[in-house]
């Protein structure tokens, strides 16, 4: 199999430590060259990854012979870099939120499909066996009817100049990880309806740091909770007509976590499902390379569907 030749775009700590390493080492990609924003920060990239390192985003892209782009900037920055990359026929792997802005989030689609390039958002959890089997259970019904879900994900405040708490960059807890419960929501429910939405500004920050809404469905009522600034909290939890299924860690996990599913019965513990360890982001990197080969553009539908239920949660009113 020949290796697709890929760059990547922005070098922040979860590219460094969840990404390139894989990059770097899969059979499927020749990671050939990273971008960041600065000489000091290339040159040591440089010298850890011992890969080509650049500062000039257009130099990466043309100069390279890339087959596809990983980008993780700034939430604001996608949407320029998606054009540009669909501009040079490059399939596009990128970090959640995809688009700040639903028209735009459109155009790309639009034209990434009629290139027959893939614009794939890296929603790494839906990867994972864990939600597999969640998923499944769901669909079969195999515990009962489910009735209600809540879709939990919160994170104690980060330091007060990291970019999720810039505006203009596209921060804000919705963008980040209500994006996460909300992409559930499309994957657990059959055609949800947004019901309510709120969110949640702390005096004295520029962004949203909470919020919540709530989707109905011809099967089940989701509940969707996020947050900076509380305990840490990252959680689904399913109410069926005759049990209540616990998953613990349902979006961000370490590749040694077992993952289990717990199946409860009137406070009693029935059942404990062990998914095993898995590395959710190297099965979404092998997934990422199936779609290109197979030219899949379908997935670019999961990627405007993501943009089009958060522009309904950011702008619902009452």
């Amino acid at each position: 199999m020949t290796k697709l030749k890929i760059g990547i775009l922005g070098s922040g700590s979860h590219a460094v430590t969840n990404i390139i390493p894989i990059l770097i080492n899969s059979p499927e990609f020749d990671a050939v060259a990273i971008q960041t924003r600065t000489p000091d920060r290339a040159e040591e990239l440089q010298k850890k990854f011992n890969i080509r390192c650049v500062t000039d985003e257009d130099l990466l892209l043309t100069n390279f012979g890339i087959d596809a782009v990983y980008i993780s900037s700034p939430n604001y920055v996608h949407h320029r870099q998606i054009k540009k990359a669909i501009s040079l026929g490059k399939h596009i792997l990128v970090e959640k939120s995809a688009f700040c802005n639903l028209e735009v989030a459109r155009v790309a689609v639009r034209n990434a499909t009629g290139k027959n390039l893939i614009l794939h958002e890296a929603f790494m959890y839906r990867y994972h066996k864990q939600f597999e089997i969640l998923v499944k259970i769901i669909q079969e019904r195999t515990y009962g009817k489910p009735r209600f879900i809540d879709i939990d994900f919160g994170i104690p405040h980060l330091q007060s100049n990291n970019i999720r708490y810039d505006k203009a960059l596209g921060g804000g807890a919705l963008n980040d990880v209500g994006a996460y419960t909300v992409s559930a929501v499309n994957f657990l429910l059959t055609a949800p309806v947004l019901k309510y939405a709120k969110s949640i500004n702390e005096s004295g920050l520029q962004v949203d740091t909470s919020g919540y809404a709530i989707f109905d469905s011809k099967n089940a009522v989701a509940t969707c909770k996020w947050a900076f600034g509380l305990s840490y909290k990252n959680t689904i939890k399913i109410w069926t007509d005759d049990h209540l299924i616990e998953v613990e860690r349902a979006f961000s996990k370490p590749e040694s976590f077992n993952a289990p599913i717990r199946i409860l019965k009137n406070g009693e513990l029935k059942e404990e499902i062990h998914c095993g360890p898995h590395n959710h982001f190297k099965t979404m990197l092998s997934s990422f390379s199936r779609y290109i080969r197979t030219k899949e553009t379908a997935v670019n539908l999961l990627t405007l569907k993501q943009a089009e239920t958060l522009e309904r949660v950011r702008n619902y009113e009452c």
